[in-house]
């Protein structure tokens, strides 16, 4: 069970990890054209086996930790899978 005592762990899912934005786009058609469901996890911020059902594909985003500094504007894009402070 999670910490908030609201999902039950499922092992049952298919994890993929992918490393670019297309990867992701992919595998949302494939997973469509499979009848299958897709789910979102984060670079491991939540209980990894509590995000998805049997069959469902979770889409990891560990892998997508680009990082730009745009130094005229000051801003900073970070990808999905960044930790900061890690």
């Amino acid at each position: 069970m999670s910490w908030s005592r609201t999902c039950t762990r499922v092992r049952d899912a298919e994890a993929l990890h992918p490393a670019h934005e297309q990867e992701i786009a992919d595998l949302v058609v494939k997973a469509r054209e499979a009848g299958r469901r897709v789910r979102v996890r984060g670079a491991n911020h939540s209980v990894p086996s509590s995000v998805a059902g049997p069959g469902d594909i979770v889409i990891v985003l560990d892998r997508l930790k680009q990082l730009e500094y745009d130094a005229a504007s000051g801003e900073v894009t970070a990808g999905a899978g960044v930790r900061l402070g890690i």
